[in-house]
């Protein structure tokens, strides 16, 4: 967890380095790196820090792919999709706004967003009969007694939550 949101962060730092500039960045590391929620998750033995390096590695061999079209940051995007999906559901996030920006895009990028889309489909073929096994498992929702279903406005609000800084999610120690 620690590695992963390590990599994470230096993914973060790269990302706007590329995109804005290193002093952009530089207040991109420090938001990363003091953000509580991530060296929260760093600190514990589950897959969110792990999922945070994915994504952010993610990112960046997307932009990566967009701007200069290397075989490699393809092969990077598939990898991270691959890793990111089949360490949680919550990935299927990355790979539905990679793909919607892509259709939305496409006209920007007219020599890559067949790659791009290619590679955001291609975790989710991959990983299909894992996909499908998790839906048809239940998950348990905060304090409730029993298993429920999954449930979207859930996730979603507990999404908001994370964000708005209301309490971790995962217990009841505050976010600021």
């Amino acid at each position: 967890s620690t590695l992963g949101v390590l990599l994470g962060i230096a993914f973060v730092w790269r990302v706007a380095a590329r995109l804005w500039g290193e002093r952009w960045a530089m207040l991109a590391l420090a938001l990363a790196g003091f953000n509580q929620m991530i060296l929260q998750e760093g600190n514990d033995a589950r897959m969110y820090g792990l999922l945070f390096g994915a994504a952010a590695m993610t990112l960046w061999a997307f932009i990566g792919w967009l701007d200069r079209g290397r075989r490699r940051d393809f092969v990077w995007l598939v990898v991270a999709g691959i890793f990111g999906l089949s360490l949680h559901l919550l990935y299927l996030l990355v790979s539905a706004v990679l793909i919607i920006f892509v259709l939305k895009r496409r006209a920007a990028f007219p020599d890559r967003w067949r790659g791009a889309l290619a590679a955001g489909f291609l975790p989710l073929v991959v990983l299909a009969p894992l996909i499908v096994a998790w839906a048809m498992l239940q998950h348990k929702v905060g304090q409730a007694h029993g298993w429920q279903p999954f449930d979207l406005t859930d996730a979603l609000r507990m999404m908001i939550m994370v964000f708005a800084g209301d309490h971790h999610v995962l217990g009841s120690r505050p976010v600021q």
